[in-house]
């Protein structure tokens, strides 16, 4: 599997103007982004730009609807525009702190940029989604990290976690762990990079797609900066007999 070649990493500069926070403008759905049926679910797009001379953000998120749990639904939803609204809300003071800084010592202000995606993967009654976040506030490059949900789709929903997927006895993180490393012998002779990964954590950030289990990594978890955010796959084939019954379910139904 090769490593997501998504330029990451982040210098915040204080080579800024004095930035005010721009009004918000909540974008109606358009044709081309518009409702979509995932695990018995709707996942509705929404978006929030905010702009000024100073930077320009762009944020989509997922706005979802159709679960069992309906208690469930609304929390989610709830975390989901949280997490949006605060980095943004972020985005900006950092934004307006360094150009404080530029305004005192004269420098020049690179201009911001933040972006916000999501991308969604269904099996079975497991709704798998990530959110992409790109910000870039100066320096050399930009920073590019991922936030990863998995949805039971059931009656009582639930988030799963990575350790609740696999049966009691068996030591997955050390099954995986293996299978990653073997995945990195060969990748690490094709990009004549360096890996340091020893393990996988516990929790370690995953996704499930066409039943596949993808393992994800985070900027510098794993590797330099170059190899962006390092993801490998697991075969369903190879994990599958390793899921509790529950889980193994949950994937099957439709």
């Amino acid at each position: 599997m090769h490593t997501m070649k998504r330029f990451a990493a982040s210098v915040f500069s204080a080579a800024m103007l004095f930035a005010s926070p721009a009004p918000l403008a909540f974008a109606a759905d358009s044709p081309a982004s518009s409702a979509v049926q995932q695990a018995q679910a709707t996942i509705t797009p929404k978006s929030i730009t905010s702009s000024t001379a100073e930077y320009e953000a762009r944020i989509t998120y997922p706005v979802i609807s159709g679960l069992a749990d309906k208690a469930f639904e609304a929390q989610l939803n709830a975390e989901l525009y949280q997490y949006v609204t605060n980095t943004l809300k972020s985005f900006q003071q950092q934004i307006s702190e360094n150009a404080a800084d530029a305004k005192e010592f004269g420098w020049k202000m690179p201009f911001g940029d933040l972006e916000i995606s999501y991308e969604v993967h269904t099996n079975g009654k497991l709704l798998s989604f990530s959110l992409t976040q790109y910000v870039f506030t100066g320096g050399a490059h930009g920073l590019t990290t991922e936030v990863f949900y998995n949805i039971a789709n059931l009656p009582k929903a639930q988030k799963l976690e990575l350790s609740d997927l696999f049966q009691p006895g068996y030591d997955y993180r050390n099954i995986l762990s293996m299978m990653i490393k073997l995945q990195i012998d060969q990748l690490s002779k094709e990009e004549q990079l360096p890996y340091w990964f020893e393990s996988i954590d516990k929790n370690q950030p995953f996704s499930i797609q066409d039943g596949d289990l993808v393992i994800h990594f985070g900027p510098y978890e794993i590797a330099p900066y170059v190899a962006g955010l390092p993801s490998f796959t697991i075969s369903k084939y190879r994990y599958h007999n390793l899921l509790k019954p529950q889980i193994q379910a949950l994937l099957q139904q439709k």
